[in-house]
């Protein structure tokens, strides 16, 4: 009894977590806002690194 409550917690908790993950997804695919400052210039670092480029440019 008690192993099938606990069980069927776990489910309920699991289908919880993916609901809120694919309303948050959801929500941010419609609702798209700018991106911030901070992830612009993580984005260039990560394509200047991936590009086997320096990470900082020369002033």
């Amino acid at each position: 009894m008690l192993n099938r409550t606990l069980r069927d917690l776990l489910w309920l908790g699991s289908i919880l977590a993916v609901a809120a993950f694919v309303f948050v997804v959801v929500r941010r695919l419609f609702h798209a806002q700018a991106a911030d400052p901070l992830e612009t210039s993580i984005l260039e670092h990560a394509t200047r690194f991936a590009s086997l480029e320096p990470l900082y440019l020369e002033p």
